[in-house]
């Protein structure tokens, strides 16, 4: 994982810009540094006023960056949820397309370690999401889950967490998705010990919008 992520500091204009889209090719001014840098890893783009936002880069040319955004937030103002939620959706999504019209295993090619990777990501967002773990604790765990996730980008989490240290308060409105989720990870266990995957793809679509849910009800909490 990356020491610092690479922030991106761009014109007021170009800020503006950026900060309107969802993905798209903005002209910077310069980079905090030069280290290579992960496809679809996070990124911070800044503008001299010390607004943010974070974003996932795509490719770097000499004077411009391709990016993208996961999970298509406007208001991204609380980096390390962000950070948290993204990694929520990422699994969330991953079980998904590799459960997709799967109706039995193991008489399919199915990545069964990987997707109990992901189900221990998203048990640990959760986790965090909830208060039962530390940021600490969670940035210690997933650089653990990561070593054994081949599908795993988004190497600047660490840095990022550790440098926006996490302050998350769950409202009462989030906590009934955070168990939500967490009685699916359950049910989504016991259907691969018994070889069940068309069901969970039911379960896991179930809840696979609840990582925008948490984030806007949060935003909804926020003092104006």
């Amino acid at each position: 994982m990356r020491d610092m992520p690479l922030k991106i500091f761009l014109s007021d204009t170009e800020f503006n810009k950026m900060n309107h889209s969802f993905s798209g090719t903005v002209p910077f001014l310069y980079l905090s540094d030069d280290k290579p840098i992960k496809r679809f890893d996070f990124i911070i783009f800044a503008d001299t006023n010390g607004r943010e936002r974070l974003m996932h880069i795509l490719d770097k040319e000499q004077n411009k960056i391709h990016y993208t955004s996961y999970l298509d937030f406007h208001d991204s103002g609380y980096l390390p949820l962000i950070v948290v939620l993204t990694h929520l959706a990422e699994s969330i999504t991953y079980i998904r397309s590799e459960t997709s019209g799967v109706t039995r295993y193991p008489s399919t090619n199915l990545p069964i370690q990987t997707i109990y990777c992901k189900i221990h990501i998203i048990e640990l967002c959760v986790n965090l999401l909830e208060g039962k773990v530390s940021g600490t604790k969670f940035t210690e765990q997933l650089r653990n889950l990561a070593a054994h996730d081949d599908s795993y980008f988004f190497e600047s989490s660490e840095a990022i967490l550790r440098q926006y240290p996490w302050t998350y308060q769950q409202p009462d409105s989030n906590k009934i998705l955070t168990e939500k989720i967490s009685r699916t990870l359950t049910h989504i266990t016991e259907c691969l010990k018994n070889g069940n995957i068309q069901t969970i793809w039911n379960l896991i679509y179930a809840v696979h919008n609840f990582p925008f849910f948490l984030y806007r009800n949060f935003v909804r909490m926020q003092p104006s």
